[in-house]
């Protein structure tokens, strides 16, 4: 099912654009994506493959978001492949250079990993 293109105001069919760009580290999993028309994607100016300010608000937009789902300190690989609804298998690429605490991860380490290795200010 096509999603609706996610821009304000936007009724145009909406394709899956990786906020965190692959090339920067972003993995496929459902909070990672935001749904673009063309327009919005990366042909107009409003667009995140035209606009550095679009591209940094959306990312900043999507780290707060990591930030409300991740509120506790720590969290084990299984709570957090949970609370992001995937696999394992989707997440054990990136946090493998993770270093953890016994069997735990911690929020900013497991935030930074989800934003391709930066934090936004």
């Amino acid at each position: 099912m096509m999603q609706p293109c996610e821009f304000p105001g936007c009724m145009e069919p909406g394709y899956g654009h990786h906020i965190v760009f692959k090339a920067q580290g972003g993995l496929n999993i459902p909070l990672n994506y935001k749904y673009l028309c063309s327009e919005h994607h990366n042909i107009g100016k409003e667009s995140p493959h035209k606009s550095r300010e679009i591209d940094l608000q959306y990312k900043k937009e999507l780290q707060e978001r990591y930030m409300r789902l991740f509120q506790d300190e720590k969290y084990t690989f299984a709570e957090i492949c949970k609370k992001l609804r995937c696999r394992e298998r989707m997440l054990e690429k990136a946090f493998k250079c993770i270093p953890a605490q016994g069997e735990s991860y911690q929020r900013e380490d497991i935030i930074r990993t989800l934003m391709g290795g930066k934090i936004y200010d």
